[in-house]
Order: structure tokens, then sequence, then C-alpha cells
């Protein structure tokens, strides 16, 4: 991918920097490379980041000292999603549906993390109230360490 400049701020000499790296929620999903190029004083130094699918807001990848750059920490930050959120590996997504639709047969398409895919859900006619969660298996984040994912939830809430 492209390298990004990172620049370190008035950080005593002798103590790690710590750098935040951003990255949305697909990079998340999918796991990801980031090649980051760090200045401290007049060095300078490109790390290759690579980020774990599901790891978590917070998670920090650590470098030695190279090259008269100090050790570095790198501290994942996930920004923020124009349809869903996260929660631990689940995934939220915030569905309005007009009070005159509640009394009938629903087919809802809910964008998910893969690309073009969508998860199709269809309801029945009352089916949903005002405040309810519907919860969708395996359509979450993916789990550290394995082929499982958390869940996707549908939180309603009628107008």
């Amino acid at each position: 991918g492209t390298t990004e400049k990172r620049q370190a701020r008035n950080v005593p000499s002798n103590e790690p920097l710590e750098i935040f790296v951003d990255c949305t929620l697909e990079e998340i999903f999918s796991g990801c490379s980031k090649r980051l190029k760090v200045t401290d004083h007049f060095s300078n130094e490109i790390y290759e980041v690579k980020i774990r699918a599901g790891w978590k807001s917070g998670t920090k990848i650590k470098f030695p000292p190279r090259n008269g750059v100090r050790p570095v920490t790198f501290v994942l930050r996930e920004r923020p999603h124009k349809y869903l959120r996260r929660e631990g590996t689940d995934l939220i997504y915030d569905c309005t549906i007009d009070k005159k639709k509640v009394g009938k047969n629903l087919k809802l398409k809910i964008p998910l993390l893969e690309g073009e895919e969508v998860a199709e859900i269809y309801l029945k006619a009352g089916e949903v109230k005002n405040g309810s969660i519907k919860r969708y298996e395996g359509l979450g984040m993916p789990i550290k360490g394995g082929p499982k994912r958390g869940n996707l939830r549908v939180h309603f809430r009628v107008k």
C-alpha cells in the first residue's frame, strides 16, 4: 500500500514513541498491512505494520529501536463506519423502520464488511417493535485465532 508519514511529537528522547494507526472497520475485518514512515529527530524509518483480522482498537504493535529511531509502539485506532459499529466481536446495525411498514412483511438489506455483500433479512408482519433487537450468528467480526465470527445485531427503531 501507500506509505503514510508519522512525526514524533515532543516525546523525550529516552521514551518509546507511541503512534496511532487509523484503520477502517473493513481493514480490521480482513486484516491489512500499512507502511508507515516515522521521523524521530533527524532519523527516518519505514515500518511495515501488519493488522490481523479481528484486532480491537487499542491493540499495540511494538518495534525495537532501529537505525537511530527509538522503540516504536503503534496503537490501532478504529475509524467510525458509515453504517455499522462494533461491540467486542459483534457488529451493530441501527435500523429505523417507518411505523406504517411494521404491519407488513419486510425484506431488509444490511451492508456487511466483505465488500459488496449484504445480509438479506426477512421480517414477518408485526415481528419488529420499537427497541427490539435481532441477532444473526456468524456475521460479525472475526474472532482472533480461528474461523469463527461474532454476531450481527440489528437494533430496530420504529418512527
